[in-house]
């Protein structure tokens, strides 16, 4: 099955949680002679694991096709979040990128002529039209997807929601114990005895 298995198998090997849906998101278009695949699952866990490939180069350090793809998976996420009634007001309650991609595993692919690396290990991609070509696809895969499976949608986005929660938690006992570490500018002792 190509990257879908590929993800599999990542999702049963990498000890990054459990997978949220026994299917994996699958996404194969072309436009504009670019080939683009994407594949994705959702888990319990909190690492993202990320491989991009060009012309099957694995591309260590990504470049514009994993940009194009997280800039469409953050917009896309947090558009089902609004709608499906699990965030009320996105510029308030939005889902940071950085969450979203908690507990992702993910592997683009794309497929083009004349690709455009950086230095002589071609780590990263850098063909510019490259990026807004696999944010459309990816945004309009995303769509279909969510659209034809709101159950498992919903569950993943309540996932993203308890994440951004207990982030936003220890965000705020972090800013308390700063600000609580100082009185009229001079460090004080917030150690317990």
């Amino acid at each position: 099955d190509g990257l879908p298995d590929y993800v599999r198998d990542l999702t049963m090997t990498a000890n990054n949680g459990a997978s949220l849906s026994k299917y994996v998101i699958g996404i194969v278009k072309e436009k504009d002679s670019v080939q683009v695949e994407v594949a994705l699952q959702p888990t319990s866990g909190y690492k993202t694991i990320m491989y991009s490939y060009a012309n099957a180069v694995r591309t260590r350090d990504g470049g514009v096709h994993e940009t194009g793809f997280k800039a469409a998976l953050t917009k896309v996420v947090n558009d089902y979040a609004l709608k499906f009634g699990v965030i009320k007001n996105r510029e308030k309650d939005g889902f940071r990128p950085e969450v979203i991609q908690q507990g992702l595993n993910v592997v683009i692919s794309v497929k083009l002529t004349n690709p455009q690396f950086q230095g002589q290990t071609k780590d990263r991609l850098n063909n510019g039209p490259v990026e807004g070509i696999v944010r459309s696809i990816t945004d309009e895969g995303l769509k279909e997807w969510f659209e034809g499976n709101a159950a498992a949608g919903k569950e993943w986005l309540k996932k993203i929601l308890q994440m951004q929660k207990a982030r936003n938690e220890a965000q705020l006992v972090e800013e308390l114990a700063r600000a609580g570490s100082k009185k009229n500018g001079e460090l004080i002792d917030t150690t317990l005895s």
